[in-house]
């Protein structure tokens, strides 16, 4: 078992931000500032901007980002809110009356002038020309490789990530890609509450420990534990040209603080116990 240190980290007092989400975009790295905006790093982690939302980033039901144009839509408890990173623009959008009561799943879909967002009732759109929202009844009619998600998604336990589609069962995970899909055996042993893939590899995500597993087919994996009174909160895996990077959000109570860290996880080279500091 060794310890690793992160390549990069911020560690910010509750007093001053608790930090609930760290988003990707093309260009950015995005933490909220507080409960009422959002904080834009670059990739290196420095600040850029800051964008005042003006409403409570608490009750978060889902957060859908656009990978290619920095863009963010948050589903908050009673609106709608877009973001475009580029031009700080922010638009709070009311839901409809004939949705309120409709709960949003993390699966969804950006296009040029549209979003589509799975709900418990349906599929649900948001025009980003107009901002109005709408039920959709034909979903293949706007999205093709969308509507065999929403297919897929809905008769199993499903985590969308990164344009791709992973569905557990007992003993296989089907990572499902376009319209292509790979199924190997489930090697996760940890208990977790997410689940998301690259082209390589997999990370199961726990509050306790991560897994972090081949996608080649031969089950090896590496347990990552969170040195205590440290316990997660969200983490992803994103492969880069110098390799693979787990970002994790840890929280500490004791010492009352919030982190985001970055580690570079040498898969090949690794034990199969690591400690995470």
């Amino acid at each position: 078992m060794i310890e690793l240190e992160p390549i990069k980290q911020i560690k910010s007092p509750s007093s001053e931000n608790v930090i609930i989400f760290a988003l990707r975009c093309a260009n950015y790295i995005i933490i909220n500032d507080k409960l009422n905006g959002l904080i834009i790093l670059d990739m290196d982690w420095r600040e850029v901007n800051r964008i005042y939302i003006g409403e409570q980033l608490l009750l978060i039901e889902a957060i859908y980002t656009d990978m290619l144009k920095n863009r963010i839509v948050f589903k908050l408890e009673s609106s709608l809110c877009f973001v475009d990173i580029d031009t700080h623009f922010v638009k709070l959008i009311p839901i409809p009356n004939n949705i309120k009561e409709f709960y949003f799943y993390q699966l969804y879909k950006f296009s040029d002038d549209i979003i589509l967002m799975r709900t418990n009732k349906g599929v649900v759109s948001l025009s980003l020309i107009d901002y109005s929202v709408h039920i959709i009844n034909e979903v293949a009619e706007y999205d093709e490789e969308f509507a065999y998600f929403v297919y897929e998604s809905e008769t199993k336990e499903s985590y969308p990530h990164n344009g791709k589609l992973v569905c557990l069962d007992t003993d296989n995970i089907t990572i499902i890609d376009y319209f292509k899909k790979v199924q190997i055996k489930n090697p996760i042993s940890v208990p977790y509450f997410d689940v998301s893939v690259t082209d390589r590899y997999g990370l199961a995500v726990g509050e306790e420990q991560l897994q972090i597993f081949n996608l080649n087919g031969d089950i090896n994996s590496r347990i990552l534990s969170y040195k205590r009174p440290w316990y997660g909160e969200q983490a992803d895996i994103v492969e880069k040209n110098d390799g693979l990077h787990l970002y994790v959000i840890t929280r500490n109570d004791l010492a009352e603080l919030t982190s985001l860290s970055d580690y570079l996880i040498p898969f090949d080279k690794m034990p199969n116990h690591i400690i995470l500091l």
